[in-house]
């Protein structure tokens, strides 16, 4: 099948133009990071913050190369989360691919908690408690937003892109005036000196990159790779959407006001409609129960929604608030988003000929470069958060195994156990370098502090994490291993294609 063609994998539709991805890539980045990180961050940095904002775009613009050529080349849906199981197999794929569905099933009711909470500015409603977590009516208005984002996304692909199109161009309207109207309005430069320009240091910037909002204000431009298997001529839209937006298109009372509900809620529609499509992929490769990957007959994966409600709906329990939950997140993306550059220089030497239709130049540098970028960040957000991912990435392990037990022999997948052990090492590593360092709150760190900064930490990160990156390679499953786990040739044009080169 080609990958223009009208119907995509088992009944998803190829609906999306490039215009309708790149909007649904921006409504993902624009929602509720713009609103509250600028006022976090310089509660961690103080007016260095400004510098944590271009750490940030540096970290993001290699990582988001690194998701172009292989959202290019594998068109499917929830596409983040399968890559590393063409490269590396099942058990190492499922530890990327459950980071995906933990981060995309918390986003949408951390937006909803970003809406309410500016709500409240305003209508006064008792939302919240004192200690910010939801009142019965909060609780009662953010299931009801949740139920609409739901809603919103049990029609077809290309309605929701026409609720995408007009909140896109709110979106980026209102950040335009609010930057013109502080510029004139409210300008002062006294403020990036008070109390001096970097009252916590270069500790302080990075710190506010991972736990400050300035990283989450960013997720969302791989939300074009997890809705590959419906876009239109994904080789050329695909890449655009990634890299136009993470280059900079995710950059008056009233109005913000609105927009304060009107930012959130676009994105949160955007995560429940990318988080069911991660859910499908799971599915696809046998990690949950393949009865996710049901479509209705508008190609949208019902199941796959109303479990993004369900999870949402946990996510609403007292303990999570915004800021509670945003380190969590920032860390459990970080790896998700490590993943992809293991995938990216596994796959170049499974595939080195197979057609790209964009193709990273040069792959041996971007791909190292963008692992040790995200493993940073998740030694950035600091020991007190990253124990909770380790967590939740036990749990998601049991509930693989609990899944496993229940499967009939013939349904399961292979373990590939030998090209997943890197992912041991990795997690372990990181784990023990999060647990000595210095990160947390810049306040009060959360490690032990037996590694310096900034010499000794970041050195030891960056080279555990070159080591980790090279010994992925050496593990990854075996070409013709590797080619059975990929989509059909025809499907994704994986045949050779004269002159390409290896590793480019």
């Amino acid at each position: 099948m080609s990958a223009s063609t009208e119907v995509a994998e088992y009944g998803l539709k190829r609906q999306l133009s490039r215009l309708n991805i790149l909007q649904i890539t921006i409504n993902s980045i624009i929602g509720t990071g713009w609103l509250f990180s600028a006022m976090n961050a310089a509660s961690i940095a103080g007016p260095a913050a400004l510098l944590a904002w271009f750490v940030a775009i540096a970290i993001l613009v290699l990582i988001a190369f690194n998701h172009a050529e292989l959202g290019a080349m594998f068109s499917v849906a929830g596409g983040s989360a399968r890559f590393v199981h063409y490269s590396h197999g099942t058990l190492a794929g499922f530890g990327i691919g459950w980071m995906a569905w933990i981060y995309g099933a918390a986003t949408a009711p951390i937006e909803v908690q970003g809406v309410l909470s500016y709500a409240e500015g305003y209508t006064h409603l008792n939302l919240f408690h004192v200690d910010g977590t939801l009142t019965a009516l909060g609780y009662g208005v953010a299931i009801s937003l949740l139920a609409v984002f739901v809603v919103l996304n049990l029609f077809a692909l290309k309605a929701l892109g026409r609720v995408h199109n007009a909140v896109t161009w709110w979106k980026v309207g209102t950040i335009l005036l609010v930057i013109v109207a502080i510029l004139f309005a409210r300008f002062e430069p006294s403020n990036f000196h008070s109390h001096g320009f970097a009252p916590y240091g270069f500790h302080g910037v990075l710190a506010a990159v991972a736990i400050g909002g300035i990283v989450f204000a960013y997720t969302g431009f791989e939300q074009a790779v997890q809705l590959g298997a419906e876009t239109k001529n994904p080789g050329r839209n695909i890449p655009f959407a990634a890299l136009a937006t993470s280059l900079g298109l995710g950059l008056i009372a009233a109005i913000v006001y609105i927009d304060s509900v009107v930012s959130p809620t676009g994105n949160g529609i955007a995560y429940v409609t990318s988080t069911a499509r991660v859910t499908y992929g799971m599915g696809r490769n046998g990690y949950i129960p393949e009865v996710v990957t049901r479509v209705d007959k508008r190609g949208v994966p019902v199941i796959g929604v109303i479990i993004s409600f369900v999870v949402g709906l946990l996510c609403l329990l007292p303990f999570p608030s915004w800021q509670s939950l945003l380190g969590f997140l920032t860390s459990a993306t970080a790896m998700l988003w490590a993943g992809v550059p293991i995938a990216l220089g596994s796959l170049r030497r499974s595939f080195p000929d197979a057609a790209r239709p964009f193709r990273l130049r040069p792959a041996g540098l971007w791909a190292p470069l963008g692992f040790a970028a995200a493993n940073l960040l998740v030694y950035w957000t600091g020991w007190e958060t990253d124990w909770k991912v380790f967590v939740a990435i036990a749990i998601g392990y049991a509930v693989f195994f609990i899944n496993r037990a229940f499967q009939q022999a013939e349904e399961r997948p292979d373990l590939d156990f030998r090209s997943s052990w890197w992912v041991w090492v990795w997690i372990l590593g990181t784990a023990a370098i999060s647990y000595m360092g210095t990160f947390g709150q810049a306040s009060h760190p959360s490690g032990l502090g037996y590694l310096s900064f900034p010499f000794w930490d970041t050195a030891v990160m960056v080279a555990f994490s070159l080591a980790v990156y090279y010994l992925a390679i050496r593990t990854r499953l075996p070409a013709e291993k590797a080619r059975q786990y990929a989509p059909s040739d025809d499907e994704l044009n994986l045949t050779p294609r004269a002159g390409a080169a290896g590793l480019g």
